[in-house]
């Protein structure tokens, strides 16, 4: 049976650990070697002879160990639909490297294709992240083939309650500024030192830019029911 041959039926029985160990028959000088179709995760090498005989040896010296991956990031609650997904490792103290090009990190199951990646840390920015928990997977080999993967998660939750120390629109021109960018409809409020000024629906996709002329005082609150985006708008005037 030739080396070749010997090596596609072969398996980690026929190697002793850090000694020879053959298949018979013995005896020749050593004319090839190979190493096992799977030596990342085996490391059995192979050894042929003039005399027929094939030896196994499995390097007790080789790399076993995968990398350790910490620091998942983001966590908890964010309110944003913009966020940097990242990861740190390192590898085992004389290990055989991380191989940088091998890591990965996906959001709620898709891949995410720009990142930038180093021999310690991956971080890959994503956007149009939706309001609900996503799940953060990722994984890096080392040089021996050797694979650590993680997971994480974090959630999107739009603010729901804004606040301003004033409003002015006798000496100024102010606006509030309300979008609900997806998602059910709300409910929202807006109230100027303690006093409502307006209460409605706001759909999905809707936007509303609501002033009070005449209107001067603090603190300003505006609440919903659901995640909204809220901002204001100041315009100064010059008085006559």
């Amino acid at each position: 049976m030739s080396l070749a041959a010997l090596l596609i039926f072969s398996s980690a029985g026929l190697a002793g650990t850090n000694q020879w160990t053959t298949t018979g028959p013995n005896g020749g000088d050593v004319t090839s070697l190979a190493v096992s179709p799977s030596f990342a995760s085996d490391h059995i090498l192979f050894a042929g002879t003039s005399g027929g005989g094939v030896f196994g040896n499995t390097l007790s010296g080789a790399d076993t160990t995968p990398p350790t991956v910490t620091n998942v990031k983001p966590t908890g609650t964010i309110s944003t639909t913009s966020a940097t997904l990242s990861a740190d490792y390192t590898d085992n103290a004389g290990g055989s490297g991380i191989n940088s090009s091998s890591a990965t990190l996906t959001v709620s199951g898709d891949t995410v294709g720009t990142c930038t990646k180093t021999t310690t840390s991956i971080s890959c920015p994503v956007t149009g992240l939706s309001q609900r928990t996503h799940t953060i997977s990722g994984s890096v080999s080392d040089n021996a083939g050797n694979t650590a993967s993680t997971s994480g998660s974090f959630t999107v939750a739009l603010a729901r309650n804004y606040f301003w120390t004033w409003y002015d629109n006798v000496c100024m021109k102010n606006w509030v500024l309300l979008a609900k960018p997806g998602g059910a409809a709300v409910t929202c409020q807006i109230k100027i030192a303690g006093s409502v000024v307006s209460s409605g629906p706001l759909g999905p996709g809707q936007r509303i830019t609501p002033t009070f002329p005449g209107k001067m005082g603090g603190p300003v609150a505006v609440s919903a029911t659901g995640n909204v985006f809220a901002s204001r708008r100041v315009l100064l005037q010059r008085l006559l």
